[in-house]
């Protein structure tokens, strides 16, 4: 394929190049379905904005390389910068990529930076030239400003919110594992409910997109039969859900189920999922004010890096019960 193109995205989705500027430009005119169809073409699609590099304004905003689990919360971090940049007057050049280099190479012009995603360390002899925001993980003690999620207080708000509805067996499900979030979201519960007195927190390790259930009855057979189920996200939570039901294990009746994200489709389950609220739209935004405080006190000294986090709010709908 040659250069992707707002036409390309168009004929794609088969809407007006008219939708796709307005969707992409984070402006009004379009309903948030289409506005999410647009956004999630042009990811695929591999779409690079038209280039604002002589723009002095201009904010360059860098997604890591398209990850399905990840790409509903950057698609939603995304419209939050969109649209906090259209209201400060600052131009957004948007691309995709997770190589150090290029992201140096990016760097060179602009206002400011924003990476999105599990990007690698800043190191100082690829730095870019102009302040840079990081939004997600960091290394420890990475000098970069950071905008992150409560989501591991989230996690041990969910584990204090199982026990006080009654469940005192609780598995956390970490999939194939490795991934730093999910076991540091598994730690923190396990942390905020051992002083509690008969619970008992394991974790549930397995191949992902259907492994679940088998290891899931081995933990059974093996003589431990939770009462609620953590998944490490809301597609896991609804993978567990459906091989649940298909073996007769009704949710949340004989099992509660609760899921991490709080993507469209955590509602489009029956039952519908209880779950953790990442507010992409909101880091997004705090993103970008943080990255415009930072344009304006370049001198880390007066001005030291920041962290900055994001309340995650447990939603509570039907696949958690009291018991």
């Amino acid at each position: 394929m040659g250069r992707v193109t707002m036409q390309t995205i168009a004929d794609h989705v088969g809407l007006s190049k008219y939708a796709v500027s307005r969707s992409l430009a984070g402006k009004g005119g379009v309903s948030e379905t289409t506005r999410k169809t647009i956004e999630r073409a042009a990811i695929e699609l591999g779409y690079i904005a038209p280039s604002h590099v002589g723009h002095s304004r201009t904010i360059q905003l860098v997604l890591h390389d398209h990850d399905p689990v990840n790409s509903e919360v950057q698609l939603r971090i995304h419209r939050g910068i969109q649209r906090a940049a259209e209201r400060a007057g600052h131009p957004v050049q948007i691309q995709w990529t997770h190589d150090p280099a290029r992201i140096a190479e990016i760097g060179r012009s602009g206002a400011g930076m924003i990476l999105v995603g599990p990007h690698a360390p800043i190191s100082p002899a690829k730095a870019p030239r102009i302040p840079l925001i990081k939004v997600g993980m960091i290394a420890p003690l990475e000098p970069v400003d950071q905008i992150n999620l409560t989501a591991d207080e989230s996690t041990a708000a969910l584990g204090l919110k199982l026990y006080e509805y009654g469940h005192r067996k609780i598995v956390y499900l970490e999939g194939a594992g490795g991934l730093r979030g999910r076991a540091g979201r598994y730690h923190a519960m396990r942390d905020a409910l051992e002083a509690l007195p008969g619970v008992a927190v394991r974790e549930l390790f397995f191949v992902e997109n259907g492994g679940f259930l088998a290891a899931f009855q081995e933990m059974r057979e093996g003589g431990f039969s939770p009462t609620a189920i953590v998944a490490g996200n809301d597609w896991m939570a609804m993978g567990a859900i459906s091989d649940l039901l298909r073996v007769g294990i009704r949710v949340p009746e004989d099992l509660s189920v609760v899921g991490y994200g709080d993507y469209p489709a955590a509602t489009q389950i029956t039952p519908q999922i209880t779950t953790i609220r990442v507010p992409g739209e909101k880091m997004g935004a705090a993103a970008l004010q943080l990255l415009t405080e930072r344009i304006q006190n370049r001198d880390t000294d007066a001005f030291p890096y920041r962290r900055l986090l994001i309340y995650a709010p447990i939603i509570e709908r039907q696949s958690l019960r009291r018991i």
